[in-house]
């Protein structure tokens, strides 16, 4: 039998390891929010702005992301669903392929959840 020595003894206990660590590890797809270019089907579009600058974000997968305190015009949740918590601490849920405007009065949005 072929017993390895010194570097490649090393390498194969780590690897072994490494397998072991992985293997124990719960199954399940990891998901993460993407942010896409907005001329992809189905993504959530957000028009935002902070100052007088607006800008527009486009998002996809499940998963959440943090903003810093911006005010939202515009939501289209294309294929997802999609959830918005704002400064006060409430949050706002939104079905597929809903499209909804704040023209006078933008919610402050700290954070949007794409939902499973």
């Amino acid at each position: 039998m072929f017993k390895p020595k010194g570097k490649m003894r090393r390498a194969a206990i780590a690897t072994a390891m490494a397998f072991a660590i992985a293997a124990s590890l719960p199954a399940g797809a990891a998901h993460a929010i993407d942010q896409v270019p907005c001329h992809l089907d189905g993504v959530v579009k957000i028009s935002w702005h902070a100052t007088a600058v607006k800008y527009v974000t486009c998002l996809t997968n499940t998963g959440k992301m943090n903003f810093d305190r911006i005010w939202v015009d515009k939501i289209e949740t294309g294929r997802h669903r999609l959830k918005y918590y704002d400064a006060n601490g409430d949050t706002r849920e939104f079905p597929p392929n809903y499209i909804i405007t704040f023209p006078n009065r933008p919610p402050a949005v700290v954070a949007f959840e794409i939902l499973p």
